[in-house]
């Protein structure tokens, strides 16, 4: 369910989350970072169990700033919509035979009304055109009315077009619907065995819900629906087969069906979509370039349709044997797990137009509904105004099946009464799945080598192609895991501990699936990309390619190196920890993790690296006038257009295990257990992150990730993730205890006994921010792609990437909280909380900054230069310009939520 399921396992039903991010045992693995494990409560021979309900409603909120809406006739309205959301249920557990058989049960609901705010990013990009009356000032200026006037669109047709544009933003009903069953059975079976089963049963209904966001740059009936199922089965068998050998099995069986899915196009949407030919008579996706400085899409985006993406089925089978010998304690066991994915999902099956400004989808627009002749192109070859169109073909339904392995030992050893040992290894398999439909195809070589060599011999590039038949296996993950706690002068107030593992990340299937069904072959996805209305076959707005038609025979594909390996860490901590009082202990901890073979997507079907050189100055902004100098690929001069060494194919996105990352951190940390009515907690975190412009998406792109395969030095710079500073503090404070006074008095003993006050406040660096290129620098010269090395590739000035950064981010939340006691097993608790109470602007969230450090470009064939974005002229945001506040699933205004526990 992505970010959009709000949990998949009820509070009440928690007994304690185990984390383990590292030095964690040799018996977990699949995890690259770390392990959270959740344990679940069980029934006891007493009935015990708690009833909630939580009342959040942004009426006791704040409104987010950047929720405004483009008012009738130009400007813009500040809007609140509601926020209502209650979650109920209990938890409950007892015995159904003494000290043998116990039950516990729980349900959860959450509803919420969360109507969200349709808008454009840029304020006022739906501002009414002024259309120019037929004359001189029609012919000699190109603004975007005299535009219009040239196109021959009236002032009313124009209006007619904004109302439509205007009439798709505003209040976008929403809801999201979830409940939660958990019936837990745990059984002593004799003396020597315990069987515990346990059943899941999450639904997630999100109705418009798909965007989560307050604030969501697209229509307000195109946000899609959302829903969600997910069923897991649990069984544990723990055998006592002597005093010092146990055994664990663990068996759990499972499904996650996922699916999105777009029903509630607007009247004004499905009259447009009834002038074309659209599939099942839904609206082809409309958006803008960055470069329009619009930030709008509607009609049926790439997210949709999705009806199963994916219907994930897995069966896992685990069992681990604990044997004690001596200061020894041995583990070791084996781990089975078998995932089937189920996908039914087409990317851009029902169109994707792109606009390059307000007044060509106008032009559009007004010829598609009063159904008149295209406007743009010439007197003779009129063509319709968008900028670019893309559409999915071909293969939609299909499965995965991914099975892993893995078996471990693990030695925790007391060395002595002052040392102990954990030493252990771990090996991990991931199989991928088999190829579905492999491409045969002989790959066609570029013979106009005249300037730039070629590249690949014939055996070396059918070699590539037939890789859409044959998917490498890494069988070599041995991950080695050792620990060490030493109490140094034996009183243990002062521990030294520290240890280091290897450990393998899994690939997501998503990556795979990209490798299954992106091959080019017959029956598979093809993806029309980066037509234009000159492109033969192209389609007229707001049609879409109703079968192959235009698909051209250099389509690109996907495939996976044979020398790919599973991501692969190397982590480190050393933690001296010093207990200062009997309460208050403080610790200093350094942490290094070191990544290798991180996936990366590179383009093979590029020519070779010749030594061309460009050279660019950037001209305004902090880097005014610094140039420098970044090799460049260029490309075959084919009179027929072919600038690829394997001219049949487009880009050929291999991906590839060469990414890597490097972490270092400093973490000191204070504690105070509870005492005289005070607890605390303080740390503080002092990092740096360094990667090659890693990629965090779970999908496998299509497109290269790096800016120059033949070096990817140009690439390192801060992570994306890079976080330098991060102050936490919590603390739970009980001011009657505190102040001894909650025994004592009408005051003390109804009011303060039993009540508290918890805060948590987080103070951190904000993300970093790049520095981008527009999407088509450099023209022409650049071609078989974009960027400044000539290749596509990653858009940006390479020693400026998350150089600078965002604004710090800061929260505090406060809950406080009181029970009254009935007795000694029954009370009932209050509770008031607060979420972001002082109300902090925090920026957050995809396109939140604009990233646009360069807006324009004048270029020669030797370089160019680079016009810094200072927000004057198209673009008209200037570089670093914030566009939402507090719209994240992280940050939002302030919440406050009001709640009752009833214990018993």
């Amino acid at each position: 369910g992505r970010t959009r399921i709000q949990y998949s396992v009820s509070q009440a039903a928690v007994r304690e989350f185990q984390v383990n991010n590292t030095n964690f045992s040799a018996e977990y693995g699949r995890a690259a970072g770390g392990v959270v494990n959740t344990i679940t409560k069980s029934g006891t021979n007493d009935l015990r169990g708690e009833a909630f309900f939580f009342d959040r409603n942004n009426r006791w909120g704040a409104r987010n700033p950047t929720a405004v809406v483009p008012a009738p006739g130009g400007g813009n309205v500040a809007i609140k919509p509601p926020d209502v959301r209650y979650q109920f249920g209990i938890g409950i557990g007892g015995r159904i035979i003494k000290d043998k058989l116990f039950w516990f049960f729980d349900y959860d609901q959450q509803k919420r009304n969360f109507p969200g705010v349709a808008t454009t990013q840029q304020q006022g990009a739906f501002n009414p055109i002024t259309v120019a009356t037929n004359g001189p000032t029609c012919s000699n200026s190109t603004t975007a009315g005299n535009t219009l006037c040239l196109r021959g669109i009236t002032q009313a047709q124009s209006d007619a077009a904004i109302a439509f544009l205007t009439g798709l933003t505003g209040t976008a009903p929403r809801r999201q619907d979830q409940r939660i069953i958990f019936p837990k059975i745990d059984a002593k079976l004799g003396k020597a065995n315990t069987l515990t089963v346990s059943y899941n049963r999450v639904r997630t209904n999100g109705l418009n819900a798909f965007q989560t966001p307050t604030v969501v740059n697209v229509g307000a009936n195109d946000f899609g629906d959302d829903l969600v199922a997910i069923d897991t089965f649990n069984a544990r068998l723990t055998s006592t087969i002597s005093p010092t050998l146990i055994n664990e099995f663990r068996f759990q069986k499972g499904e996650e069906n996922a699916r999105s899915v777009l029903q509630n196009e607007s009247a004004s949407e499905k009259a447009l979509a009834a002038k074309g030919n659209g599939i099942n008579g839904l609206l082809p996706s409309v958006s803008w370039a960055t470069a329009a400085s619009i930030g709008f899409q509607f009609g049926t985006s790439t997210n949709f349709q999705r009806g199963a993406f994916p219907d994930e089925f897995t069966t896992q089978f685990a069992d681990t044997m604990t044997d004690v010998v001596g200061p020894h304690e041995l583990k070791f066991g084996f781990d089975i797990k078998r995932t089937r994915d189920v996908i039914s999902n087409l990317r851009s099956e029902y169109g994707s137009y792109q606009y390059n400004n307000l007044q060509d989808f106008i032009t559009d627009y007004t010829t598609a509904i009063n159904n008149l002749t295209v406007k743009c192109g010439t007197v003779a070859t009129p063509r319709a105004c968008y900028g670019t169109y893309q559409q999915g073909i071909g293969l939609r339904d299909y499965t995965l099946n991914t099975p892993d392995y893995a078996w471990f030992v693990q030695d925790n050893w007391r060395a002595g009464s002052r040392m102990t040992l954990n030493i252990g290894m771990r090996w991990d398999y991931q199989g991928f799945p088999k190829p579905l439909l492999p491409n045969s195809t002989t790959a066609v070589l570029n013979t106009n080598t005249a300037t730039v060599p070629q590249r690949y011999s014939q055996a070396e590039a059918n070699a590539i192609i037939a890789r859409t038949g044959m998917f490498p296996k890494d069988k070599n993950n041995f991950g080695p895991r050792f620990g060490f706690a030493w109490d140094i002068f034996g009183d243990s107030k002062t521990v030294f501990r520290g240890g280091w593992g290897l450990y393998y990340g899994r690939v997501p299937n998503t990556f795979l699936s990209s490798a299954v069904s992106n091959t080019g072959a017959p029956g598979s996805q093809l993806a029309l990309t980066s037509l234009t209305p000159s492109t033969a076959g192209s389609p007229i707005f707001p049609n879409v390619l109703a079968s192959g038609v235009g698909v051209t025979a250099n389509q690109s594909i996907t495939v996976i190196n044979p020398n790919f390996q599973s991501p692969q860490v190397n982590e480190i901590d050393l933690i001296f920890e010093r207990q200062l009082t009997k309460n208050t202990a403080l610790s200093i901890s350094y942490l290094f993790t070191k990544a290798d073979k991180l996936p990366a997507f590179v383009d093979v079907n590029l020519g070779p690296y010749t030594g061309a050189v460009r050279t660019y100055t950037i001209s305004g902004g902090p880097q005014n006038g610094v140039t420098f100098t970044v090799p460049f690929i260029l490309s075959y001069a084919a009179s027929n257009g072919q600038t690829r060494p394997i001219t049949n194919f487009g880009s050929i996105i291999d991906m590839e295990s060469i990414g890597s990352s490097e972490y270092n951190g400093l973490v000191i940390q204070a504690q105070r257990r509870m005492t005289n009515g005070l607890a605390f907690q303080a740390s503080y975190t002092y990092s740096k992150a360094i990667d090659y412009d890693q990629q965090f998406a779970t999908f496998a792109a299509n497109f290269m990730t790096v800016s120059f395969p033949y070096d990817l030095s140009y690439d390192r710079g801060p992570s994306t993730n890079n976080v330098p500073h991060k102050l936490v503090a919590s603390a739970v404070w009980r001011p009657g205890q505190f102040f001894g006074i909650d025994k004592s008095g009408w005051f003390g003993k109804k009011v303060l006994r039993d009540f508290q006050l918890s805060p948590i406040f987080i103070v951190s660096s904000g993300y970093g921010l790049t520095a981008s290129i527009p999407t088509t620098f450099p023209p022409s010269f650049s071609s078989p792609g974009n960027g400044l090395f000539g290749a596509g590739g990653s858009l940006y000035i390479p020693f400026l990437r998350n150089v600078n950064r965002r604004p710090y981010t800061e929260t505090m939340d406060l809950r406080a909280s009181k029970r009254v006691r009935f007795n000694e097993h029954m009370s009932l608790e209050f509770l008031a909380e607060g979420f972001n109470i002082f109300n902090r602007g925090n920026v957050a969230g995809t396109g939140a900054v604009n990233t646009s450090y360069i807006k324009t470009a004048s270029y020669t064939a030797t370089g160019g230069t680079l016009i810094y974005n200072d927000g004057n002229g198209n673009p008209a945001q200037a570089y670093g310009a914030i566009n939402a506040i507090n719209n994240s699933t992280v940050f939002a205004p302030r919440q406050i939520q009001l709640g009752v526990r009833f214990h018993f």
